[in-house]
């Protein structure tokens, strides 16, 4: 009895473990529940029957508490490397195997518990693979390229992982919202320009560069509906400053007619530049560079016009004399 017992408690090494992976997972569970048992009757007889103990292998036990030790630092290695190499089935494979070994944590010592280790890597990959606080906080901030390197990272374990498949179907959802979200509030932003100088960034063109492929295609006609809009509001508010432009001139405001033709430049570049056209329909885009054009052609216009009669007034009162002048010619 004692060399069967001593035969069963051997099974339980580093290869077998590892071959366990790929065996029927079952028999792994039954097997170590056996050397559970086995283990048990010892300490059992130890305690009970020390005559019939003393016919065992003395140094059974002995052996086999130093065995589970290596085993732990064995596996406590190979979960640390998995998790750097980011390989999830082969990292669940061997989280599943301490788990099962955490039954023997009676007879390991305190520093090298089965369990502790489990909980310890489980609470890794639960946090790695679902912690989405990241992701969306670059959403939020329409860091778009950022997000995109995240969603790349969570797409490519996402292969026999229903947990992380369900994970990027809510984050393809909160993206498509953060892009209807970004496309409405330029469109504000266009809508209440006003005189104020605007500074608009590129996230929808990092938007579209880096992380359309995840949206549906409803999504992508939406935005493209709403940058459609913005570009016809801006246009509209560029046409009024161009005849305020005008007025300026003729009364002499020449700073008010330089900010605000500066501005206009500012925004023809933005729509010529970063606000591209999704739609695949080139008469659209057409229309509206034409009309870019158009405004262009006129602030063109308004600085000559701008130029000319600044150097009239400037010819006009430049030989006065200050000093002997009757009045202040500014």
């Amino acid at each position: 009895y004692g060399e069967f017992v001593q035969n069963q408690l051997r099974w339980l090494d580093y290869t077998e473990i590892s071959s366990a992976l790929n065996i029927d997972t079952n028999e792994f569970v039954e097997k170590v529940e056996v050397i559970v048992s086995r283990l048990y009757e010892i300490n059992k007889l130890e305690k009970n029957h020390p005559v019939i103990f003393a016919f065992f292998p003395q140094d059974m036990t002995k052996q086999f508490h130093s065995k589970l030790e290596n085993i732990w630092w064995n596996l406590s290695d190979d979960i640390m490397k998995l998790e750097k190499q980011s390989n999830l089935p082969a990292l669940k494979s061997k989280l599943f195997v301490i788990k099962i070994l955490s039954t023997l944590d009676e007879y390991t010592k305190s520093n090298c518990k089965f369990r502790d280790l489990f909980l310890k890597h489980q609470e890794a990959q639960f946090n790695n693979v679902i912690d989405t606080r990241t992701v969306l906080k670059y959403m939020e901030e329409h860091r778009y390229i950022d997000v995109a390197a995240e969603m790349s990272k969570i797409n490519q374990r996402k292969e026999g992982d229903e947990q992380v498949e369900k994970v990027l179907e809510e984050l393809k959802s909160s993206l498509s919202r953060s892009l209807k979200g970004l496309a409405k509030n330029t469109m504000m932003k266009m809508v209440k320009l006003g005189d104020n100088e605007v500074d608009l960034d590129e996230a929808i063109e990092d938007a579209k560069n880096f992380v359309f492929k995840y949206v549906e295609k409803n999504t992508k006609e939406e935005i493209e509906k709403i940058e459609s809009e913005t570009k016809s509001s801006i246009q509209m508010w560029m046409l009024k400053v161009v005849a305020t432009v005008k007025a300026a001139i003729n009364c002499y405001n020449f700073r008010e007619a330089e900010e605000k033709i500066k501005l206009i430049r500012k925004i023809t570049r933005i729509l010529g530049n970063r606000f591209e056209q999704i739609s695949s329909d080139d008469s659209k885009e057409e229309k509206v560079m034409e009309k870019i054009g158009k405004i262009s052609n006129s602030v063109d216009q308004l600085e000559q016009q701008l130029q000319k009669v600044l150097e009239t007034v400037v010819e006009k009162y430049k030989n006065i004399d200050l000093k002997t002048a009757k009045f202040n010619p500014y």
